[in-house]
């Protein structure tokens, strides 16, 4: 039996630039696992919360509401604010 002219010409060195080259698009490739988060504002109605609490966005023109503590002062605000747009698709 002849040997396969095409196999013939490959070389292993070609295969494994071939395999380490798809790993890497695979690393690359945004897994159907993650959730896409859509730029476009959704328009959301939002309810009346107690006093202890108050909406904060995480993105601009009122995007992506979370309920934050009103008792927090300006920079912890901020502070957690940064922590939640940072992880932002952990939030549901």
């Amino acid at each position: 039996m002849k040997p396969d002219p095409i196999r013939a010409r490959r070389s292993p060195n070609k295969q494994k630039r071939s395999s380490l080259l798809l790993d890497r698009v695979r690393q690359l490739t945004p897994s159907t696992q993650e959730k896409y988060v859509s730029p476009q504002p959704q328009t959301t109605e939002l309810k009346s919360l107690p006093e202890r609490l108050k909406y904060a966005y995480l993105g601009n023109n009122q995007q992506f509401s979370v309920i934050i503590a009103n008792n927090l002062n300006r920079e912890q605000e901020e502070k957690l604010l940064k922590v939640l747009r940072r992880h932002k698709k952990a939030l549901g």
